[in-house]
């Protein structure tokens, strides 16, 4: 505020920070420094008057503040502080399309705001306040060249403030991070105490809390993450946003959640930030590269300190404290080469074109001191450096990086390979063209020899390791060129990524090599959605995202179905469409959603005109058994039978691809006969479905279970038809081939859902032979596997509830009663909208049987009577072995000789 004419008062902390800059500025001379002292030394120390009213003006911002102004508000006055903290932290939250502005409002420039991360970690000299001005030699009066230089630090200081109030905030946050990982590492609490102390403005009471709110902090990133945010910039939040040390003492566990469900909404979570700049930093990241530049002779695992701060080590990246330019993709960016001139170093190589390679990259081999290159560029001890012996070398230093520095042997492999597809006429062949669109340099470096003779090269100069299967590089100099062509070399790993992208296990013996590629998917779809880059609408694209839905399941699979029939081509290929839409049918029935299921065939089936050539006779079939399946699942066999009859073998000389759709065909009819209780037939279509050659893993898993769930049941038939006790040669029949197929998913590298399938079928066997101790032990294992199943399909959830079933049938009658119930609240869990079925009669029936047992008559004449009305509306189901046949029998002549109750009627 205005004292008098001639004096302007400012707050004691600001002068002094403002000071201490110009007395340490190389930019100020000795006598400049004398005429500072002086001044310094004069200010008068007395109080200034206050002004008058008519010149009052704003208090400038307080840099040292430590908490954020309000406006004055009586209501919010009253409300308590872990409010306020929580309503100031979401009000200055910027909203997700203001994101770049609050970027430029605290750090300016991308390359500020990289400086002022860096200093996080003592990288970078970092001065808020600019570059002081240069002397203006015109001035004659060397008093006005320093008041010029005081008002440019003056303005530059007071336009700053919100970054030096970023990084001191985000400083502390980092610190209190570094802490908690020791506390929780066995550093004794009064080190780790004694340590925070050294921040003077940390009360000694609030300190431990303060430790315990940062980690909270880690771990509301990780919740947003989570929720659908990258990790820089959930990270990011808490910089552009900083919370003082007072309002992070005071935001409880309400408030932490009532942050991430306002933040966790589509406005955040499905904005592309692609106007903003890219945040490359995470706070374990930080720690992580601030423990490694100190060389104090000690180690953090990264692993351990994610562990501590409740992350994932995958999503931290190697670059701790980059920021990206923000770049608005290109759409009409076609690739083109371009031409870059080399003056003198990194900086110097320009590009009339930032999403087209560079023509030359140097790079080097770890070296001691100061190297010239061939390409003279000068780097220090630090940095690696050799010229690229050619430009094929630096495609496959550019591929690295576009795939996140690593690259598994059997992805190159594969690349020097010709691929395998199936023609329109359901024919192998090979791909037409092996590198459509893809960068001359790098398809002429994919042959099995050069990409050897290349790898080796680069191996040699310690710019590219090896560890187990994979290549890794993580040469930062190369990376920096990387940056400057980003867009270009992402499209060119994706290109090359759908056409090393295995297709069918009918073609391709290595299919299940797919799972170790789709990590190299992911990663770059993940790049591609960062930058805001959109995927070529093309066959190759939707081909690669059709089969890697086949190795993913839940969330992760319908995102690619989805983002697949998004990008056919327009007319869309009959073919491809008809493949689209028979995979979302398969995944909508596996999430239960069989209304939907069936609505996408049918206006498929009903607006498309195709021409049926063999494939599409074959897709065509695979559509009609799709809605007989979904018929089955709602126990309508008789129009389940008639879809599936709408496809019949063209003829008894059949191809590859005519034979899968016969064995899926068979499977078919076998669970409709199954459904109708018609053992002996559906076990001759099973036995078919095993008798073809080359069906998957799965498939034959999921066939095999089946299979000894029918024998299960005929060897009740034959029971009933022999004397009482007599065992048939069905259950050894059915323990023979299950064991046998569980010893080789055991052997497999992801055994999965077949897995549990095939212990199922076995555990029922081992009922049915009254080996009880043998399937409690398998009961168990199955039961744990279920609690770490987070997205269960609709036959996982028939197997947990079965798995449940089984637990009850051995509990001890005190027990049982609550064993029964947890099997019928999963079943509600898992169907909340469905009327109880006839699983649930029957459970009611052995619910009954129990409480008899321990005399509570009436509770079990009340659930017989419940039993009975689901009963009456619902006939016999074959789902789950025994449910309709031996379960049901025995149940019922258990409470008719205990208690003399019938079922009236038995729905038909």
């Amino acid at each position: 505020m205005v004292a008098n004419d001639e004096f302007v008062t400012v707050r004691k902390s600001c002068l002094d920070l403002l000071w201490q800059h110009c007395h340490s500025c190389p930019g100020f001379g000795d006598q400049e420094r004398v005429f500072l002292q002086k001044c310094h030394t004069e200010i008068p120390s007395a109080p200034p008057r206050e002004a008058p009213a008519s010149k009052r003006r704003k208090t400038l911002p307080d840099l040292c503040a430590v908490e954020p102004t309000e406006p004055l508000n009586p209501s919010r006055k009253s409300r308590k502080k872990k409010d306020r903290a929580r309503d100031s932290f979401l009000q200055n939250t910027p909203k997700a399309s203001q994101w770049h502005k609050r970027q430029i409002e605290v750090a300016g420039t991308a390359s500020r705001y990289e400086a002022a991360i860096q200093s996080l970690t003592g990288g970078a000299d970092f001065n808020a306040f600019g570059k002081p001005a240069e002397k203006d030699p015109h001035s004659e009066n060397g008093l006005v060249v320093i008041g010029v230089k005081l008002a440019l630090l003056a303005n530059s200081a007071l336009e700053n403030v919100a970054l030096q109030k970023s990084v001191s905030y985000f400083q502390a946050l980092l610190f209190l991070s570094y802490c908690g990982i020791l506390e929780k590492g066995g550093v004794s609490y009064d080190t780790v105490d004694q340590l925070t102390g050294y921040v003077s403005c940390f009360r000694e009471l609030d300190r431990r809390r303060l430790r315990s709110q940062a980690l909270r902090i880690n771990l509301l990133i990780h919740e947003l993450v989570t929720g659908g945010w990258t990790i820089y910039r959930a990270t990011e939040l808490f910089f552009i946003n900083p919370l003082s040390p007072s309002y992070l003492l005071g935001i409880n566990e309400e408030g932490f959640q009532s942050i991430l469900m306002q933040l966790t909404e589509d406005e955040y979570v499905r904005h592309d930030f692609s106007d903003c700049f890219r945040p490359e930093y995470t706070i374990p990241g930080l720690i992580a590269h601030m423990i490694h530049v100190a060389d104090a002779g000690v180690t953090l695992p990264i692993n351990e300190i994610c562990t501590h701060l409740d992350c994932s080590v995958d999503s931290i990246a190697t670059t701790v404290d980059r920021i990206h330019k923000n770049r608005v993709p290109d759409k009409s960016d076609s690739g083109a080469p371009i031409s870059f001139v080399y003056v003198s170093g990194p900086e110097s190589f320009r590009s009339e074109n930032p999403s087209s390679p560079p023509a030359t990259i140097p790079t080097c081999p770890r070296t001691r001191g100061e190297v010239r290159g061939a390409t003279g560029l000068d780097v220090r001890s630090n940095r690696l450096e050799v010229a690229a012996s050619s430009s094929r070398a630096t495609a496959v230093i550019m591929l690295f990086h576009a795939l996140g520095g690593r690259i598994p042997k059997a992805f190159l492999d594969r690349a020097a390979r010709h691929q395998r597809r199936i023609d329109n006429f359901g024919e192998q062949c090979e791909a037409i063209s092996r590198y459509p669109g893809l960068d001359q340099d790098l398809a002429s470096l994919l042959d099995a020899t050069k990409l050897k003779q290349n790898i080796d090269h680069l191996n040699s100069l310690s710019i590219i390791s090896i560890q187990g299967s994979t290549y890794v590089c993580q040469d930062e100099v190369a990376r920096e060129f990387f940056e400057q062509s980003r867009d270009y070399w992402i499209r060119q790993a994706f290109m090359l990524c759908c056409y090393v992208f295995p297709r069918t296990p009918s073609i391709d013996p290595l299919f299940s090599s797919g799972k170790e590629l789709l990590g190299i998917l992911r990663h770059i779809l993940r790049l591609y959605a960062e930058d805001g880059l959109e995927l070529p609408p093309s066959n190759n694209t939707v081909e690669t995202l059709l089969s890697a839905s086949k190795l993913e399941d839940g969330r992760d699979r319908e995102n690619l179905l989805v983002t697949a029939a998004r990008l056919q081509l327009d007319p869309p290929e009959p073919r491809l469409r008809a493949e689209v839409v028979y995979q979302l049918s398969v995944m909508l029935r596996s999430q239960g959603r069989i209304s939907d299921s069936e609505r996408v065939i049918t206006e498929f089936l009903g607006n498309e005109s195709l021409d049926l050539n063999p494939e599409s006779h074959l897709l065509l079939g695979l559509l009609h058994l799709s809605q007989a399946n979904n018929q089955t699942y709602r126990f309508d066999f008789r129009r389940a039978r008639e879809e599936s009859r709408k496809w019949r073998p063209p003829s008894d000389n059949l191809s590859d691809s005519e034979l899968r759709l016969l064995c899926d065909h068979l499977y078919c009819n076998g669970r409709i006969l199954k459904g109708e209780g018609r053992f002996n037939e559906a076990r001759r279509c099973f036995e078919g479905c095993l008798a073809i050659h080359g069906i998957s893993r799965p498939k034959r898993a999921l066939i095999v279970s089946h299979l000894s769930d029918i024998y299960c049941e005929l060897d009740y038939m034959q029971r009933n038809a022999r004397q009482p006790g007599q065992h048939s040669a069905h259950l050894e029949e059915g323990r023979e081939v299950v064991q046998r197929e569980i010893a080789r998913m055991r052997a497999s590298a992801n055994p999965s859902k077949g897995l549990r399938r095939l212990l199922l079928s076995l555990v029922e066997i081992e009922l049915r032979g009254g080996h009880l101790e043998s399937a409690e032990r398998i009961i168990s294992e199955l039961l744990e596997m279920y609690s770490g199943v987070t997205e269960p399909d609709v036959n996982e959830r028939v197997g947990h509830v079965q798995t449940l079933i089984a637990r009850a049938r051995i509990s001890q009658l005190d027990e049982a009663e609550g064993h029964w119930h947890a099997a019928l609240l999963q079943n509600r869990a898992y169907n909340p909208q469905e009327e109880e079925v006839f699983t649930c009669g029957v459970i009611h029936l052995f619910i009954s049987s129990a409480r008899f047992q321990l005399e509570d008559i009436d509770g079990s004449r009340l659930m017989f009577e419940k039993a009975a009305e689901v009963i009456g509306r619902k006939r016999p189901q074959f789902l789950i072995p025994g449910i309709g046949t031996y379960l049901f029998d025995f149940v019922k002549s258990d409470l008719l000789s205990r208690a003399g109750w019938i079922l009236q009627k038995i729905a038909q």
